[in-house]
């Protein structure tokens, strides 16, 4: 069996396959906790609450991905080559970031005022002050130490942060669903931010304990001004590839209401689970073929064919159990969730090719090219979701956000077939 396998696992592809299991048990441990989490939040609060507290956390994970600055992907590139000086390149990532967060998470309280009442409720609240510019800058600084992580090879110590973080947020809701009564979404909202907190007090525990010399961790200005080179573009195209995730639950909570939020968040969670292999293959791809990218045909081939089988039966479980398990959060999830997870569901198989279609641009240093396409198909999404929402609702929406991911995949398809070698063998920036 060794020698008949030895062809086929390539020191890459064993190191593709060793992280991508690390990132895909990462998203299953997160995802399935995360179900629980949102399950007890469904059963304790009412849907109104567990919407406007999805839209809080959305927007709090929308401003702390704009507050990483680009650092997550540049440091995947970078930070093989810094040796010793690695941990200093991330200690320098991670104050910026943080900074950057808290301030965005201060700015966006000012600006409460002007947006929807319900989604401006967090900002009438001590405690949803005090806790959303503190959420904002965790979130970035997660962020940054799982990109950071990645990029080292580590995908045993990124597991357990995030899994510290599910399993923590995860009894601290229980424990507020047993002890507070009466309580408001800034009680669930608190309990992620804390979560959060405790996950990133276990990787400062970690590291002072395998680095023993502090200075290590010392930011420097001069670091800073290396990676401003390259931050700015990595910053676009990763904001654009995230930016429908992150924005859809808020386009559905202005557009329709925090119920219909609520009821779509959870459905999109769902949808999200499925789709954990293409994310987690695609950025390791990224981080082995930036060590080499001649590798990269190779090497794509693999994670195309297992993002395909993975998520195709994934899609084939959400559209059979997909009802029973929305029901566990209530009649209402059910009835109205259903028929959007399904359509969600289907389109994480044409997302597929978008997501190598970046790591294609990425390996070959086309940052800014891959960030203006990106940005103009995450418009697209948005756009198409917006309309459908007035249209049809929940549905309208799932339907039209499907078209616009199908359209994506028809255009970007030839590119990625031909840098997986699929049509013919040719260097990665000849293909672009």
């Amino acid at each position: 069996m060794d020698r008949v396998l030895a062809p086929l696992l390539t020191p890459d592809r064993r190191t593709i396959l060793s992280n991508s299991s690390y990132l895909v048990a990462t998203t299953v441990v997160t995802a399935g906790l995360g179900f629980a989490y949102w399950w007890v939040a469904a059963r304790r609060f009412s849907p109104q609450e567990v919407g406007l507290a999805a839209a809080a956390v959305s927007a709090m994970t929308l401003l702390g991905n704009i507050a990483m600055l680009g650092f997550g992907t540049l440091l995947i590139a970078e930070l093989h080559r810094r040796g010793d000086r690695a941990v200093a390149y991330v200690a320098t990532a991670l104050l910026v970031s943080c900074a950057a967060g808290g301030v965005l998470g201060v700015g966006a309280l000012l600006l409460a005022p002007w947006a929807p009442a319900e989604l401006a409720s967090l900002a009438r609240d001590m405690g949803g002050m005090v806790l959303f510019p503190l959420g904002v800058a965790l979130t970035a600084a997660s962020l940054v130490v799982d990109q950071a992580l990645i990029g080292l090879l580590r995908g045993g110590t990124q597991f357990r942060r995030n899994a510290v973080f599910a399993v923590s947020k995860l009894a601290l809701l229980a424990a507020a669903a047993i002890a507070v009564g009466g309580a408001s979404s800034v009680t669930i909202f608190a309990t992620w931010v804390a979560g959060l907190l405790m996950s990133m007090l276990f990787v400062v525990a970690l590291g002072l304990r395998h680095e023993r010399r502090a200075q290590r961790f010392r930011p420097d200005a001069e670091i800073l001004r290396h990676l401003g080179r390259g931050m700015f573009q990595h910053h676009a195209l990763n904001m654009a590839a995230q930016a429908t995730g992150l924005a859809l639950p808020v386009v559905v909570a202005t557009a329709l209401s925090a119920t219909a939020a609520g009821y779509f968040y959870v459905a999109s969670m769902m949808a999200g689970f499925v789709s954990v292999a293409a994310p987690a293959l695609g950025i390791t791809l990224y981080a082995v073929a930036s060590r080499s990218p001649s590798g990269l045909p190779h090497a794509m081939r693999l994670t195309l064919v297992l993002s395909f089988l993975i998520t195709g039966a994934g899609c084939v479980a959400a559209v059979v159990a997909g009802r029973s398990l929305l029901s566990m959060f209530g009649s209402g999830y059910a009835a109205a969730g259903t028929a959007p997870l399904i359509v969600l569901t289907l389109a994480t198989l044409p997302g597929i090719i978008k997501v190598h279609f970046i790591q294609v641009y990425r390996v070959a240093g086309r940052i800014g090219t891959a960030a203006a396409i990106i940005s103009a198909a995450a418009l697209l999404e948005l756009s198409a979701a917006s309309i459908g929402a007035r249209q049809g609702g929940l549905v309208g929406l799932s339907y039209w956000y499907l078209g616009a991911v199908l359209l994506e995949a028809g255009l970007m398809s030839p590119l990625v077939l031909r840098a997986a070698g699929f049509r013919r063998s040719s260097p990665v920036v000849g293909v672009i």
